[in-house]
């Protein structure tokens, strides 16, 4: 049998930040802290609404966006300046724990590939594509 290799688009494997060999958390896709975000903004929003003037709004939602993207952030050169790494599954979808295969079939509509071929030849490459895939 020939495998089935899906490829997802831009943005679409999930990324994990890494430290010391360690994974610290997932930074791809983002998952914001409604409360902690909503918490930050708050008192800038609601003083820039009463005085009808930015007053720390846009600094405080800067600074918000620079803090949860820096993760995915590259030097000068273009090289990753943490250590990133994307969630892999270097087996067949048949045997991806079923959160991933849900994933994967959200991502990629595949239920017609799968009932003909079989999720046992299909594979799901995920890369970073912050980084050289």
């Amino acid at each position: 049998m020939i495998p089935c290799i899906i490829i997802p688009g831009f943005g679409q494997s999930k990324a994990d930040l890494y430290e010391n060999g360690s994974r610290v958390r997932q930074v791809w896709p983002l998952k914001a802290d409604i409360k902690a975000v909503t918490a930050r903004i708050k008192a800038p929003y609601l003083k820039t609404v009463l005085t009808r003037r930015d007053s720390g709004f846009t600094k405080a939602v800067g600074e918000l966006f620079a803090e949860v993207l820096e993760p995915l952030a590259t030097d000068e050169n273009g090289n990753m300046k943490h250590d990133l790494r994307a969630v892999t599954h270097p087996y067949p979808l048949s045997e991806c724990p079923q959160k991933v295969r849900n994933y994967v079939h959200k991502l990629v509509p595949l239920a017609p590939l799968a009932r003909e071929i079989g999720e046992e030849i299909i594979y799901f490459f995920a890369y970073n594509a912050f980084d050289d895939p």
